[in-house]
């Protein structure tokens, strides 16, 4: 559902940047609270215009891991270190760029590790998934898209997002990069347009059987 936001416009067109993508393979890691999804398709183009997505990887893969996870691992550090603070303080100290600590860096330091780490794991989850792949779907890999909220953590605002450290390690290998425009949406606009496009088809298959 997230490529049909991906490539179309409302009226159904594939938009004239991503025409030079059919053919191609997209491959796009969705960032989540307690998980990271990543996924692949090929695009192709109907003769409609609609984009025909192709799957090509068998299931999504899922890492049981996200920002969450991280941000729970520093919380048990810092009770451990005599600071009492919740999941939800510290996830606002860190968006605030502010510390509780006697080291004003400590939180971001240590966030920042946390969310280094978790993009490294993607990445290497990335790169297995697309190493699977046989070497002609391999040489087709174009694009690696990054969305989800996670996307746009940092340890702080000077500090790199886990979506730009993601895109740093997959660039060198002649993959294009490239983080979503609206990554916090991405997935609730895709599953309206699914569910807009099922009604539609549920009032269109209503309306042939009543007229007969």
């Amino acid at each position: 559902m997230l490529f049909t936001i991906f490539l179309q416009q409302k009226k159904g067109e594939l938009k004239s940047e991503y025409k030079k993508l059919i053919g191609k393979i997209i491959i796009v890691v969705d960032i989540g609270g307690g998980t990271i999804d990543i996924a692949g398709v090929e695009i192709n183009e109907k003769k409609d215009g609609i984009p025909l997505l192709n799957p090509v990887f068998d299931l999504v893969d899922f890492i049981d891991a996200g920002v969450m996870n991280v941000t729970e691992a520093i919380v048990k550090e810092l009770r451990l270190d005599g600071y009492e603070i919740s999941a939800a303080e510290l996830d606002l100290c860190i968006r605030e760029n502010e510390s509780i600590l006697d080291d004003g860096n400590d939180v971001s330091k240590r966030a920042d590790e946390g969310l280094e780490g978790l993009s490294q794991k993607a990445y290497t989850r990335v790169m297995n998934n697309i190493n699977s792949l046989t070497p002609a779907k391999k040489r087709a890999v174009k694009e690696v898209f990054v969305t989800g909220g996670g996307a746009l953590m940092s340890g702080n605002e000077k500090m790199t997002s886990m979506g730009d450290k993601i895109i740093e390690l997959v660039e060198p290998l002649s993959f294009e990069g490239m983080i979503s425009t609206d990554p916090l949406f991405d997935g609730v606009n895709g599953m309206k347009k699914v569910i807009d496009q099922d009604v539609a088809a549920q009032k269109k298959l209503s309306k042939e059987i009543s007229s007969k």
